[in-house]
Protein backbone atom coordinates (compact mmCIF):
# COMPACT_ATOMS: atom_id res chain seq x y z
CA UNK A 1 0.00 0.00 0.00
CA UNK A 2 1.46 3.38 -0.92
CA UNK A 3 1.16 6.57 1.18
CA UNK A 4 -0.42 9.22 -0.93
CA UNK A 5 1.26 12.04 -1.38
CA UNK A 6 0.02 15.60 0.08
CA UNK A 7 1.24 19.02 -0.93
CA UNK A 8 0.85 21.70 1.66
CA UNK A 9 0.13 25.08 0.88
CA UNK A 10 3.15 27.79 1.11
CA UNK A 11 2.99 29.32 4.50
CA UNK A 12 2.42 33.10 4.03
CA UNK A 13 5.24 35.50 4.63
CA UNK A 14 4.17 37.96 6.95
CA UNK A 15 6.64 40.95 6.78
CA UNK A 16 7.21 43.47 9.74
CA UNK A 17 6.82 47.12 9.89
CA UNK A 18 9.89 48.93 9.48
CA UNK A 19 12.05 49.83 12.45
CA UNK A 20 12.46 53.05 13.16
CA UNK A 21 15.82 54.26 12.71
CA UNK A 22 18.15 55.95 15.24
CA UNK A 23 18.62 59.56 14.39
CA UNK A 24 22.02 60.13 11.90
CA UNK A 25 25.00 61.10 14.41
CA UNK A 26 26.07 65.02 14.44
CA UNK A 27 28.55 65.42 12.64
CA UNK A 28 32.19 66.88 14.88
CA UNK A 29 32.10 69.90 14.00
CA UNK A 30 28.18 71.05 14.33
CA UNK A 31 28.68 69.43 18.52
CA UNK A 32 28.79 72.08 21.40
CA UNK A 33 32.09 72.45 22.85
CA UNK A 34 35.82 72.22 21.47
CA UNK A 35 36.63 71.17 17.91
CA UNK A 36 37.24 67.53 18.09
CA UNK A 37 39.19 65.67 15.86
CA UNK A 38 39.52 61.35 16.11
CA UNK A 39 43.17 62.19 16.83
CA UNK A 40 45.63 65.11 17.35
CA UNK A 41 49.45 64.94 17.85
CA UNK A 42 50.06 65.35 21.85
CA UNK A 43 53.04 67.61 22.71
CA UNK A 44 55.30 64.62 23.22
CA UNK A 45 53.98 62.90 19.61
CA UNK A 46 51.93 60.61 20.77
CA UNK A 47 48.20 60.83 19.45
CA UNK A 48 45.53 61.85 21.38
CA UNK A 49 42.00 60.31 20.83
CA UNK A 50 38.69 62.19 21.97
CA UNK A 51 36.31 59.88 23.91
CA UNK A 52 32.88 60.53 24.68
CA UNK A 53 29.77 59.26 25.88
CA UNK A 54 27.88 57.04 23.59
CA UNK A 55 23.97 58.06 23.54
CA UNK A 56 22.47 54.96 22.58
CA UNK A 57 18.54 55.75 21.60
CA UNK A 58 17.36 52.02 21.40
CA UNK A 59 15.27 50.80 23.70
CA UNK A 60 16.97 48.38 25.11
CA UNK A 61 19.90 50.49 26.17
CA UNK A 62 18.96 50.07 29.46
CA UNK A 63 19.16 46.63 29.95
CA UNK A 64 23.14 46.74 29.37
CA UNK A 65 26.13 46.57 31.85
CA UNK A 66 27.95 49.07 33.01
CA UNK A 67 31.90 47.97 31.51
CA UNK A 68 32.78 48.30 35.45
CA UNK A 69 30.30 45.87 36.82
CA UNK A 70 31.06 42.24 37.69
CA UNK A 71 28.92 40.92 34.84
CA UNK A 72 32.09 42.31 32.57
CA UNK A 73 34.77 40.73 34.63
CA UNK A 74 32.33 37.52 34.25
CA UNK A 75 31.74 37.49 30.83
CA UNK A 76 33.60 40.10 28.74
CA UNK A 77 37.08 39.19 29.85
CA UNK A 78 36.94 35.91 28.31
CA UNK A 79 36.38 37.30 25.01
CA UNK A 80 37.80 40.70 24.54
CA UNK A 81 40.68 39.46 26.71
CA UNK A 82 42.43 41.32 29.88
CA UNK A 83 43.72 44.52 27.79
CA UNK A 84 40.85 45.49 26.23
CA UNK A 85 39.08 44.90 29.33
CA UNK A 86 40.56 46.78 31.04
CA UNK A 87 40.71 49.84 28.99
CA UNK A 88 37.50 50.03 28.65
CA UNK A 89 37.16 49.94 32.74
CA UNK A 90 39.66 52.73 32.78
CA UNK A 91 37.88 54.68 30.07
CA UNK A 92 34.80 54.70 31.52
CA UNK A 93 36.11 55.55 34.79
CA UNK A 94 37.15 58.41 32.95
CA UNK A 95 33.53 59.37 31.80
CA UNK A 96 32.32 59.83 35.03
CA UNK A 97 35.09 62.36 36.06
CA UNK A 98 34.97 64.06 33.01
CA UNK A 99 31.26 63.34 31.26
CA UNK A 100 31.42 65.78 28.38
CA UNK A 101 34.25 63.77 26.92
CA UNK A 102 38.09 64.33 27.22
CA UNK A 103 40.57 63.40 25.30
CA UNK A 104 43.21 61.04 25.99
CA UNK A 105 46.78 60.41 24.97
CA UNK A 106 47.70 56.97 23.38
CA UNK A 107 51.14 56.81 24.74
CA UNK A 108 50.00 57.63 28.06
CA UNK A 109 47.28 55.21 28.31
CA UNK A 110 49.47 52.57 26.83
CA UNK A 111 52.20 53.12 29.72
CA UNK A 112 49.43 52.53 32.13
Amino acid sequence: MQTPMTIDEPTPVVTLPPRPSSPAPTPPDARPGPARHAATAGGDGTSQLWVEPWVDLSTGAADGHHPRSPYVELFWLGVLGPSATWLIRRLAMRLEEEPEGYFVSTGEIAGE
